[in-house]
């Protein structure tokens, strides 16, 4: 693989990284770099987009992933897995159904 050496200008970590480094991601923050695509050809890391603080995913189709248990004690996969869900609006979570 090929080596890639960014400028990394701020970490975001999730809560969990700090305590158990497992399964677990940061976000690196990097510095724009115009040749990027270039430089990305023949590596595995992507960039991806984030989305803008004003959005609102409430009543929207979302792809959520991770690397979560599928069930309460279940096996933690070796692959990250990724599913389509629906985020619920505020009324339709008050509802007893869905509690």
């Amino acid at each position: 693989m090929a080596r890639l050496t960014v400028s990394v200008h701020a970490i975001d970590y999730s809560l969990n990284l700090r305590h158990t480094k497992q399964n677990d991601l940061a976000l690196l923050h990097i510095a724009p770099d115009p040749n990027m695509e270039d430089r990305l050809k023949d590596h595995p890391a992507r960039p991806i987009k984030l989305i803008p603080p004003e959005f609102d995913p409430r009543g929207e189709d979302c792809i959520v992933s991770g690397w979560g248990r599928e069930w309460a004690n279940g096996a933690v996969p070796d692959e990250m897995r990724e599913t389509d869900v629906l985020v619920l609006r505020d009324p339709v979570c008050t509802v007893r159904e869905f509690k």
